[in-house]
C-alpha cells in the first residue's frame, strides 16, 4: 500500500468545477455566523413617563393610560405592550379616563384634563375632540360613561361645583349639553363631587353613583337620570335625605367608587358600593373596612377580590370576599419584593381580565424606579412590564438550552437600583432592589430554580418558579466572587480565597476548599453536575467529585486565569482559559502545560469571556470575537457596534452565542450554523464503481455532489478531500474554494484500477465546519487485459468488412471477438476466434448500422469465460 501511494502522489490531479450543474444551498438567514440585535429590556423602559391612571375595555385586554406626559396610551394585550394614541399634547394635562362598558373594544373612551377640559373619542383613541364644558365647570375630578341606550349615552363628570351630565339626543330625561345635576332644588348637597359612576346594570336603574363632600362629611349619593332625581326624592331607592354620610371630612380631598357587576340601585342587597378615601381609606358602603389611604379601586368580574392602590409607597393592597368582610379588616399589601416598580407612590390599579394591572407615580431619584406592572395572583406580586424609569445598563446574562428563556441583570446609576429581568416571549423585570454587584445563576437541573448574588457580599435571592411570585433571602459563606447552582439544593460560592458548598439550598455551608484556588479566585464554572472549574489570579483547578476535592492543575498562566470552561473534566477533556491578553488550552490527562494559542492580530484585548460548544470555543475580545478552528484557523468575526459586547455568556442547543453590549445596552446574538455538521454528501454513492475507458484504460471522470450547510453564510466555499483509507491519514489530494452550488469533477489518470478511494467534504470559508459525516467509498473498477485500439468508439464510415485490432495480452493462447448491432450482445452478428490481436472481418456488414465490438482473451491464463 505503501508503494501504491508514492505513485499516485507523484501524478497530478486535475480539478474541473461546472458550474452548470447546480447543488442548490439554502439561503443564508439574518445574522447566521454574525452578530445581529435582539430585544432587550431597553424597550420597556421610558425615562420618568408614570402612568396617572387606568381604564379597561370589557373584553378585558384593551385599556388605556393617561400618563406624565400629557400623553395618553392604549394596550392591546393585557397592558404587556403600550402605544400613544392620537390624543394632542397641547390639550393638556389627562387627569381621568373612562371606557364605555358596553364595548368590548373600548373604542369609545372620554377623559378630563386638569384644566377643566373634557374630549372624546369614539374611534378608539385615533382622535379626539373636544367636549366643550360650561365655563362654570372647575375642579374636575372624575368622569364616567354610561352604557348606551338605543344609539345614545351619557357621560357624567364630578366637579368642585357639581355633577355635570351630557346625554346625546334620543334618551328620554336627557338633553344635548351639559347640565349640572347637583343643584340646591334637588334632594342633594350641592359641593364637590370626588367621584361619579354609571350602574353596571344602568340599562335597568337609570342610576349614577356619586360620592362628594359638604362642609362636614364625605356623602354617598344616588342620582336617577331617567327622572332627575336623588337620593329620597327618587323612593324606589329607598335611601336618606340628602344622601347617605359616610365619615367626616376630616381632610379627604378625593374619592374613588369600585361597583360589582351585581350592583343594582333598586336593591339594598346588592347596592354595594366601594369608596376609597385619600386620607380616611377603604369603606364598603358606611363600613370602614380599613384605613389605609385610597387612590384607586378595582373589582374583579366576580365581586369577591377588591385590589386598592394607596396614595403613598408603591404596595397594591386586596381584600378577598370583600361583600363581607368585618369592619375593620384591613388590606395586605403586595410584597415588598414583588411590588410595582421600587419606591413611588399613588398606585393606579385595574383589572385586566383576571390579571391585576398597576402603575406607580413619582420622580426618579435615588432608590425610585415608577413602573407598570401586571399580577396574576390578584395583587400579591407583580411583574413590571412596561414604563419602568430605569436605565438598564446591561451586567449580566443567563440563556437556556434552547433560548426560550432568558434572564438579565441590569443596574441603574442614577437609581442605584439593579433589575433582574425575565424573557419567554417579552421582557418582565421579576425582581428590583437597590444596590449593585448582582449576578443571575439558574440551576443546571431546572432553569426556573435561580440564584440571584450581590457580588462582594453574603446576600442571595432564591426563587424557584423563574421569579414569578416567590423569592427567599440565603446567606452565603464569606463574601461573594461568583456562585454556580447545581440544583435547587446543591449550591457553589466562590470566594476570594475558596470554595463553600451548601446541599440545603445555601442556608447551610461545609468548610470551605481552600485548595480549590491557584491564586485568588476569579470565576467558577459548573461544567456538569458533580464538575467544577476555577479559575484563579495563577491557573485552573478543578474537581470531579462535587467540591470534595480539588485539582490544580499547577501550571502558571502570565497574568492569570479571568475564566476557564471546558465540555468535560474526564481525561482527554480539553480547560481552555483565558487571560486579559491569550487563549490557553490544557488536555486532561495528557498536558504537562497550557498551550497558547495564536489570535488573529486583529482580535484584540483584554479577552473579556470564553465559551465553548461542541468543540468550538468562542473569545470576546477588544474588537472582535474570534471562533476557534474546527478543522482550520481561528476565525474573527466583527461586532455589531463600535464598543465591543462586555461579556459572553452561553452557548444554546439552537446554536445562538449571546453577548450583551455596553455600547447600546442591547442583547446580541451569534449564531452558529456550521459548527454542528458539515455538508450532506450525495454523489457518487457510497462504493460505487467508477469504469474504465475501455480504450484508454482509464478511470471515466467522477462528478462529487453535496447538499450545503443549510442557512451558510452567502459566498461559503468548501474543501473536497480524497484519500485511500478511511481516516484520511493517506490522503490523495484536496480541492478547496468550492462553492456548495458547484459540483466538482475530478478526471485522472491517477486513479489506480481495482483501487477503493474515500471522500469527504467541509466548508472552510469564511467560517470552518465538520467534515461530513460517514466518508464515502468509491472504487475505481478492474483493468481489461485488453485496449481496444481499431475502430475507436463513435467511428463513422467504417468499411463494411473492416478489421478489428486490440493490444496484445500477456500469455493469452488466443482471442475470442463478438460483434453486435445489440449494445446489450444479446443477439450476435458474427463471433471469431483468432490467436493473432488482429481480425479481418470475412464476414460483410450491413450498411447505415450502428455495430458494437468487444473481445476478450483466451487460453489458461484467462480461463474465466468472464473476463473482461
Amino acid at each position: 500500500m505503501k508503494s501504491k501511494f508514492t505513485k499516485i502522489l507523484s501524478i497530478g490531479l486535475v480539478f474541473a468545477v461546472l458550474a452548470s450543474l447546480l447543488v442548490i444551498s439554502t439561503p443564508a438567514s439574518a445574522g447566521n455566523q454574525a452578530w445581529t440585535r435582539e430585544t432587550s429590556p431597553v424597550g420597556v423602559t421610558v425615562a420618568d413617563v408614570d402612568i396617572t391612571g387606568l381604564a379597561v375595555a370589557g373584553n378585558g385586554t384593551t385599556g388605556y393610560g393617561i400618563a406624565s406626559d400629557n400623553k395618553t396610551y392604549k394596550t392591546l394585550d393585557g397592558g404587556r405592550t403600550w402605544a400613544a394614541t392620537g390624543y394632542a399634547v397641547a390639550n393638556g394635562t389627562p387627569k381621568q379616563i373612562a371606557v364605555a362598558p358596553d364595548i368590548a373594544d373600548g373604542s369609545f373612551v372620554a377623559l378630563i384634563t386638569t384644566d377643566n377640559r373634557s374630549f372624546v373619542s369614539t374611534n378608539g383613541g385615533a382622535s379626539f375632540s373636544e367636549m366643550i364644558l360650561p365655563s362654570g365647570a372647575t375642579g374636575l375630578n372624575s368622569i364616567s360613561i354610561s352604557p348606551a341606550i338605543g344609539t345614545s349615552r351619557s357621560v357624567a363628570i364630578g366637579a368642585n361645583n357639581g355633577v355635570y351630565i351630557f346625554t346625546s339626543a334620543g334618551e328620554f330625561g336627557g338633553g344635548t349639553s351639559w347640565v349640572n345635576r347637583m343643584v340646591s332644588t334637588a334632594n342633594v348637597t350641592p359641593g364637590i363631587a370626588y367621584a361619579v359612576a354609571f350602574s353596571p346594570n344602568y340599562l335597568m336603574d337609570r342610576t349614577l353613583v356619586v360620592v362628594s363632600e359638604n362642609t362636614s362629611h364625605i356623602i354617598l349619593n344616588l342620582y336617577n337620570v331617567a327622572t332627575n332625581m336623588w337620593n329620597a326624592d327618587y323612593p324606589v331607592y329607598g335611601v336618606g335625605d340628602k344622601g347617605t354620610f359616610i365619615v367626616a371630612t376630616g381632610g379627604n380631598t378625593a374619592a374613588v367608587i369600585a361597583l360589582p357587576r351585581t350592583y343594582m340601585a333598586f336593591d339594598a342587597a346588592t347596592r354595594v358600593a366601594y369608596i376609597g378615601l385619600n386620607v380616611s381609606g377603604l369603606y364598603r358602603g358606611t363600613v370602614p373596612l380599613a384605613t389605609t389611604a385610597i387612590n384607586s379601586l378595582a373589582l374583579n368580574a366576580a365581586g369577591d377580590r377588591l385590589v386598592a392602590g394607596g396614595v403613598t409607597g408603591n404596595s397594591v393592597w386586596r381584600l378577598s370576599s370583600p361583600a363581607t368582610a368585618a369592619a375593620g379588616v384591613g388590606l395586605i399589601p403586595s410584597g415588598t419584593a414583588k411590588s410595582v416598580g421600587i419606591g413611588g407612590g399613588k398606585v393606579s390599579v385595574a383589572y385586566f381580565g383576571t390579571s391585576v394591572g398597576a402603575a406607580t407615580q413619582g420622580a426618579v431619584t435615588a432608590g425610585i424606579e415608577t413602573a407598570f406592572g401586571l399580577s396574576t395572583d390578584d395583587g400579591a406580586t407583580f411583574n413590571d412590564v412596561a414604563f419602568i424609569d430605569t436605565m438598564p445598563n446591561v451586567v449580566d446574562l443567563a440563556v437556556n438550552a434552547d433560548a426560550s428563556k432568558m434572564y438579565l441583570v441590569s443596574d441603574n446609576t442614577t437609581t442605584g437600583v439593579t433589575s433582574l429581568w425575565r424573557r419567554t416571549t417579552v421582557w418582565e423585570r421579576v425582581y428590583d432592589v437597590v444596590g449593585a454587584n448582582y449576578i443571575v445563576r439558574p440551576t443546571l437541573a431546572n432553569f426556573d430554580i435561580v440564584f440571584l448574588a450581590q457580588t462582594g457580599t453574603t446576600n442571595i435571592m432564591y426563587s424557584n418558579d423563574a421569579g414569578q411570585t416567590v423569592w427567599q433571602p440565603r446567606v452565603a459563606y464569606g463574601s461573594i466572587k461568583d456562585l454556580a447552582a447545581e440544583s435547587a439544593s446543591i449550591v457553589y460560592v466562590l470566594t476570594a480565597s475558596a470554595v463553600s458548598k451548601a446541599t440545603d439550598g445555601g442556608f447551610l455551608w461545609d468548610n470551605p476548599r481552600t485548595e480549590a484556588l491557584v491564586g485568588a479566585g476569579n470565576a467558577l464554572t459548573l461544567v456538569s453536575a458533580g464538575n467544577l472549574l476555577v479559575a484563579g489570579a495563577s491557573g485552573v483547578s478543578y474537581s470531579t467529585n462535587g467540591g470534595a476535592t480539588f485539582t490544580a492543575t499547577g501550571l502558571a498562566i502570565s497574568g492569570g486565569s479571568t475564566k476557564a470552561v471546558a465540555a468535560s473534566l474526564a481525561s482527554g477533556g480539553i480547560i481552555t482559559a483565558i487571560t486579559p491578553t491569550h487563549v490557553h488550552r490544557f488536555t486532561i490527562g495528557t498536558s504537562t502545560a497550557f498551550a497558547q494559542q495564536t489570535l488573529p492580530a486583529a482580535f484584540g484585548s483584554p479577552l473579556n469571556s470564553v465559551v465553548v460548544n461542541a468543540g468550538v470555543t468562542y473569545v470576546l475580545g477588544a474588537n472582535m470575537t474570534a471562533r476557534s478552528p474546527i478543522t482550520g484557523g481561528w476565525t474573527a468575526q466583527a461586532y455589531p457596534t463600535a464598543t465591543p459586547p462586555v461579556a459572553l455568556f452561553d452557548i444554546v442547543a439552537g446554536g445562538n452565542l449571546w453577548a450583551l453590549n455596553s455600547a447600546d445596552n442591547f442583547l446580541y446574538a451569534f449564531t452558529e450554523v456550521m459548527a454542528a455538521a458539515g455538508p450532506v454528501v450525495t454523489a457518487p454513492a457510497n462504493n460505487f464503481i467508477v469504469p474504465l475507458n475501455v480504450e484508454t484504460g482509464i478511470a471515466n471522470a467522477i462528478v462529487f455532489t453535496w447538499t450545503g450547510i443549510p442557512n451558510a453564510p452567502a459566498g461559503t466555499t468548501y474543501t473536497l478531500q480524497v484519500a485511500l483509507d478511511s481516516a484520511f491519514t493517506m490522503p490523495v489530494a484536496a480541492l478547496g474554494a468550492t462553492g456548495a452550488s458547484s459540483p466538482c469533477i475530478i478526471t485522472s489518470p491517477s486513479f489506480q484500477p481495482d483501487t477503493t478511494y474515500w471522500w469527504r467534504v467541509r466548508a472552510d470559508f469564511p467560517f470552518d465546519s465538520p467534515w461530513s459525516a460517514s466518508p464515502r467509498a468509491f472504487k475505481i473498477d478492474t483493468l481489461a487485459p485488453v485496449r481496444i485500439v481499431s475502430p475507436v468508439s463513435g467511428t463513422n464510415n467504417v468499411p463494411v468488412n473492416p478489421t478489428f485490432a486490440w493490444s496484445v495480452a500477456p500469455g493469452a493462447a488466443g482471442y475470442e471477438l463478438v460483434v453486435s448491432d445489440d449494445p446489450t450482445f444479446a443477439i450476435i452478428t458474427f463471433s471469431r476466434t483468432t490467436t493473432q490481436a488482429v481480425f479481418a472481418s470475412d464476414e460483410q456488414l450491413a450498411y447505415s448500422t450502428v455495430y458494437y465490438w468487444r473481445v476478450r482473451p483466451t487460453g489458461t491464463a484467462y480461463p474465466a469465460v468472464g473476463t473482461p
